[in-house]
């Protein structure tokens, strides 16, 4: 699959084309119908992106069954949602995140991309709507509080899903959720969220407050594919999960811990370069109406390189 050409079609100005010289626009394969989308990271064994990738060098299964993967060269803008977490304990993180708003920038700017900002601690709170204003995304982050021992996570990705329910069916949908991993007092459900993540082909990517390194493991204590179905069996409550590397995980995202402005500012680096390197794998699947959970693998003939996607996603009885 051939490239665009220019950096110009994602990310303005010159500041971007010095920190990101290799960023370019995602790369899409994409067809019509009920599609599954599976955004796909290629790396060599140095971690670098591998591009130049074309249709038929992936192979793709749902549930073992190889799937017909469609290509569509449009180009996808992106809408994101930064959800941060607002209480009390975070005012030490909050104070380094005020400082995003330019780098925030990086993630979504260029041909209709856009953003939006979300707090949640005691309550949830849309600070800011979409907009492609890239100063009011920086005004919403400065005007965080924090105020309130919550943490409603689940409450605050819920609200974020209802946003991008809003926005257009082509276009990349991005949580970038800033707080601890754990949730606390939530009124929405975990799995009933997981369901809407996937439904809405968003992926949710991650940065950690690390000040609470917990040693919270996924409830299985194994992969994350029985702690999937651990939590759709009913046997795991979602307050007794690392409910954030669930959520990144479970959509393809990615996670990284900062302690520190250094850290915070290379993670979110690391998301963009991301993001506007990967193929966006879709297809309409062979077996879909199966009820429980779909396994997507994906393959690539390429040697000693490192893929990762999203693991599946959960189809229900009507």
């Amino acid at each position: 699959m051939r490239r665009r050409n220019g950096l110009q079609e994602i990310i303005a100005g010159t500041f971007v084309a010095i920190l990101f010289p290799a960023l370019a626009c995602a790369q899409t394969f994409q067809g019509t119908g009920r599609l599954v989308i599976a955004p796909t990271t290629v790396t060599d064994p140095a971690g670098n992106l591998v591009e130049g990738l074309d249709l038929k060098d992936f192979q793709l299964t749902d549930n073992g069954t190889k799937q017909v993967i469609l290509e569509d060269l449009t180009f996808q803008p992106i809408s994101l949602v930064v959800v941060v977490q607002s209480s009390d304990k975070s005012g030490w993180a909050l104070a380094k995140v005020r400082r995003l708003g330019s780098m925030i920038e990086l993630l979504v700017l260029g041909r209709g991309g856009q953003a939006a900002v979300v707090s949640y601690a005691d309550r949830v709170e849309v600070v800011r709507e979409f907009t492609a204003d890239s100063s009011q995304v920086r005004n919403a982050l400065l005007d965080i509080k924090s105020e309130g021992a919550g943490h409603r996570l689940i409450d605050g990705v819920g609200r974020a899903v209802s946003l991008l329910e809003q926005t257009r069916r082509r276009r990349r949908r991005v949580i970038l959720l800033v707080g601890e991993p754990f949730d606390s007092g939530s009124e929405d459900d975990l799995r009933g969220t997981l369901n809407d993540l996937q439904r809405q082909n968003i992926m949710v990517y991650a940065l950690q407050m690390s000040h609470t390194k917990s040693a919270l493991e996924a409830a299985s204590g194994g992969s994350l594919l029985n702690g999937l179905r651990e939590l759709y069996r009913g046997a795991k409550a979602g307050s007794a999960l690392n409910t954030l590397k669930l959520l990144v995980d479970y959509t393809g995202g990615r996670e990284y811990a900062f302690s520190g402005q250094s850290t915070l500012e290379t993670a979110v680096q690391k998301i963009a370069r991301e993001l506007h390197g990967q193929y966006l794998l879709s297809y309409t699947p062979d077996s879909a109406g199966t009820s429980g959970f779909h396994e997507i693998r994906v393959a690539v003939n390429r040697p000693a390189v490192q893929i990762r996607a999203r693991p599946g996603y959960w189809e229900t009885d009507k």
